[in-house]
């Protein structure tokens, strides 16, 4: 199950060079998609492999939670 919620995303710009940034330490925003994904334990790695192939910059920011569902 996965679910997507626009977001804006606010960011320091560290050393290296990001598109659109005058400087590093340069305060940014910029508009993007906040994907959520419920999967089942043996599935994370896999996951979050995909999410790393396909994400536009070299580190999407991942948070991993357990949940419980009473099983």
């Amino acid at each position: 199950m996965t679910y997507v919620s626009p977001a804006t995303c606010r960011f320091r710009v560290l050393g290296r060079s990001l598109q659109g940034a005058q400087s590093a330490g340069q305060e940014c925003e910029r508009e993007e998609n906040r994907i959520e994904a419920i999967c089942h334990r043996d599935r994370i790695q896999a996951v979050v492999q995909a999410i790393c192939v396909v994400h536009p910059y070299q580190t999407p920011a991942i948070a991993i939670y357990p949940t419980l569902t009473g099983e």
